[in-house]
């Protein structure tokens, strides 16, 4: 009897610690209370639950098992070991299996039917979710978290006036809900209604407190829409916001960066493209954005250094190579140049515009058969292209094949002459 009385209080006071958030000493009473009697169902189902927050998935769901052979009508257990299936052993199957059984026990819990939505759709069964969303609703219509994700997998199918309607139907329930917010946003945005979407972003800003990377991503966000409608300073604002509150993230310098070479401050965006690529030395697009900058300032090699770094991380990035390919043109290193622009017909064999560029390195190199040969290649391919039978007037006339020359000079002139450009 006395031992029965301290395992009782050795769970309430497991049961009060883990209501404080103190993991470690919720562990240490249930593991006490279990120890005095090893039969509380409700201790081993709470330790389970322990063990998932501690990301422990083995220990969590042999507490579950047990609890369930202990007490075989446990939903939550059901539930629970359900949702570490999917969270932290990515086995939807398993998960369903769990939520199903805990619907068989008590078909009115909406938890096991969002739960249950939500291992559908990571099988990408949408209509399948979509189904057991809207038994949750049936059962429960007063529950805005049920609407916010029924409109998460409107969203997935693409169907964003559908999800702007249950995400609204969330907020009428719950005016504060700061993430339905950010995603009935997003789902403007993707309609282009982007006054609504703008609106949205800054009722996340005003409401959520306590997630900052929600108050960033709307930032962002209104950021990019502001860009779009040429509202740079503006945009500049948003994202200046954003670093304030993620100096370390180095998507915003990137953003930043990319903005600041908008308004031809290339010097600055290059500050923020070497911040950024500090941060992370493996952001491929933080590269690419600096090699630009560095182009334009006259840095042929530090851009080359940069698109090489994209090349070494992504070997079939085709537009590092061609980009790569036109700084070594430029640099007159000329075999380079050309096995770049190689690598991206390899990558990429039916666009003509590559065999044309790689024709004039050909032609520089005076590899006169290897011009000609690509140039009728880029032809074969898009007949109309002005530029294939310029570069093959070229190579004819180095030939010394002046009547073909002026045949496919004819030719190109025709055809530019066709698009309106005259001049050429």
């Amino acid at each position: 009897m006395v031992e029965e009385f301290q395992a009782w209080q050795y769970k309430q006071y497991g049961l009060h610690a883990l209501f404080e958030g103190n993991v470690k000493t919720a562990l240490l009473y249930f593991n006490k209370a279990l120890k005095l009697d090893p039969s509380l169902v409700e201790v081993i189902y709470n330790r389970g639950n322990l063990y998932s927050i501690l990301k422990m998935s083995d220990k969590a769901i042999s507490d579950y098992d047990l609890a369930i052979k202990l007490d075989p009508q446990h939903y939550k257990a059901y539930i629970c070991r359900g949702i570490t299936y999917l969270e932290q052993k990515q086995n939807a199957e398993a998960a369903i299996a769990d939520f199903t059984k805990a619907i068989e026990v008590d078909s009115n819990k909406i938890q096991a039917y969002v739960n249950r939505a939500n291992a559908y759709s990571y099988l990408n069964d949408y209509n399948t979710a979509l189904k057991d969303l809207s038994t949750a609703i049936d059962i429960a219509p007063d529950r805005s978290d049920s609407y916010l994700n029924r409109g998460y997998i409107w969203v997935r199918t693409g169907d964003y006036r559908a999800a702007v309607a249950d995400f609204s139907q969330a907020i009428a329930l719950n005016p504060d809900f700061a993430i339905v917010y950010l995603n009935r946003g997003n789902a403007y945005k993707k309609l282009a209604q982007t006054q609504a979407a703008l609106n949205d972003y800054a009722a996340v800003i005003h409401l959520d407190k306590t997630n900052p990377k929600n108050v960033v991503a709307a930032h962002i966000y209104r950021g990019e829409i502001l860009e779009s409608l040429g509202k740079l300073a503006a945009a500049f604002s948003e994202y200046d916001r954003a670093i304030e509150l993620c100096p370390n993230e180095h998507f915003l310098q990137h953003k930043r960066g990319a903005l600041l070479c908008q308004f031809g401050q290339l010097s600055s965006a290059l500050e923020h493209y070497n911040r950024a690529i500090s941060l992370d030395r493996k952001c491929m697009y933080c590269y690419a954005g600096r090699a630009w900058v560095r182009k334009n300032l006259g840095d042929i090699s530090g851009a080359i250094a940069d698109w090489s770094q994209v090349i070494e991380q992504n070997p079939e990035n085709v537009l590092a190579y061609i980009e790569r390919g036109e700084l070594y043109f430029q640099s007159n290193r000329l075999r380079a140049a050309k096995a770049d622009y190689t690598k991206a017909i390899l990558l990429e064999p039916d666009e003509p515009h590559f065999y044309v560029i790689r024709a004039e390195v050909n032609l520089s190199l005076n590899y006169l058969v290897a011009a000609l040969k690509d140039c009728d290649r880029a032809i074969e391919i898009a007949p109309d292209f002005a530029r294939a039978n310029f570069i093959r007037t070229l190579v004819k006339l180095r030939s010394k094949k002046i009547g073909t020359a002026v045949s496919n000079a004819n030719r190109s002139a025709t055809l530019l002459k066709a698009k309106g450009n005259l001049e050429k």
